[in-house]
């Protein structure tokens, strides 16, 4: 069984765009560094709560404050090409 990547869709719309999004371990957790057109954006991640990776996705609830109120092969919403952290130059 292959197991799906973190953040899949997300990755694969940054990636589409020519960018890229690495994972960098840090102590307890670590930083998701996406790329894109010369920016940088960093989303930290020290715990199971939501971050802005996190928001770009369909929760099961109304307000989700962890990891857990989403499911594990859940949708992208429709807008997020434009919810995307911002990628400073």
């Amino acid at each position: 069984m292959m197991q799906q990547r973190p953040y899949n869709a997300v990755r694969h719309l940054i990636e589409s765009l020519g960018g890229t999004m690495t994972w960098r371990p840090m102590g307890a957790g670590g930083d998701w560094v996406l790329n894109l057109q010369g920016g940088t954006a960093v989303v930290e991640c020290r715990d199971s709560r939501v971050n802005d990776l996190d928001r770009l996705y369909v929760s099961k609830v109304l307000h989700p404050e962890t990891w857990d109120d989403y499911a594990q092969d859940v949708a992208s919403v429709s807008d997020a090409f434009w919810r995307v952290p911002t990628v400073n130059a």
